[in-house]
């Protein structure tokens, strides 16, 4: 099954208001609705089952600000992006997937391929994007290093 068959399906149930209300603070620390939070992971869970010929995973992307260049993978479905889960600057491929393009398509040097989808809301705003991840060879999740924040001294010399 193509990729953007997938996506399709998928955003037919992704609900964009659930995503747009699962971050109860949009600036500060990440804090979930979890009845919005656990209704999208369902339905990512969901999306990865879709193909059966080949491993998909499904994350949610949000952006920090609006309209800015940082972003955060909100949700993930069984596995965490490339990235990891921390806020970031968002590579080009994905921030034009935000103003609206479809199916951009990030090759990555492992041999992992992204693919990025605008999500939107009842009101037709988009509040995220759908990454479609293939060819990792295991799922990414939470590492020890990823769970403890840096001291601004840290964070000011890298």
């Amino acid at each position: 099954m193509e990729m953007h068959e997938i996506a399709r399906i998928g955003r037919l149930f992704l609900d964009g208001d659930d995503f747009e209300n699962a971050l109860i603070d949009k600036t500060g620390a990440t804090d979930y609705d979890f009845d919005c939070f656990n209704r999208v992971k369902a339905v990512l869970l969901k999306i990865e089952r879709i193909a059966t010929d080949k491993t998909v995973y499904a994350i949610m992307w949000a952006r920090y600000a609006a309209g800015g260049a940082v972003v955060i993978p909100l949700i993930a479905g069984s596995s965490l992006p490339m990235e990891g889960c921390k806020r970031m600057l968002g590579n080009p491929v994905l921030l034009r997937a935000f103003d609206g393009a479809e199916d951009g398509v990030l090759r990555r040097d492992t041999g992992a391929v992204s693919h990025y989808y605008p999500v939107e809301n009842s009101c037709g705003d988009r509040v995220g994007v759908l990454e479609l991840l293939t060819g990792m060879a295991e799922p990414k999740d939470v590492s020890y290093v990823d769970m403890f924040v840096p001291s601004r001294e840290e964070f000011k010399r890298s």
